[in-house]
């Protein structure tokens, strides 16, 4: 694990993720038996791993109302296929997740 985060009261997958500039679906992937596919099963005081090593994308965006997997790669001069291959959420993203 490159890095890890230890879930307090109230954290959510989202929030963990905008603050610490780990992609929302990295965190879930990193963390198998630990936190599951919907990320509502966090514990506090649970230590997470928020990257693996090697893995780990640490530059994020914040989905917006109206966004497409294809239309943030292409805004931000990435691949849309890596992009696509690194957020296994695409196509099924929403406004507020960081991907």
């Amino acid at each position: 694990c490159a890095r890890t985060y230890t879930v307090k009261d109230g954290d959510t997958c989202d929030g963990i993720a905008a603050a610490n500039n780990a992609p929302t679906a990295q965190i879930i992937a990193a963390n198998p038996g630990v936190i599951n596919a919907e990320c509502n099963n966090l514990q506090s005081n649970t230590s997470i791993c928020l990257g693996l090593t090697g893995q780990d994308c640490d530059t994020t965006y914040t989905v917006a109302d109206g966004d497409t997997c294809f239309d943030i790669a292409t805004n931000k001069g990435i691949d849309p296929d890596v992009f696509t291959a690194n957020n296994s959420v695409c196509p099924n993203i929403y406004p507020n997740e960081v991907s």
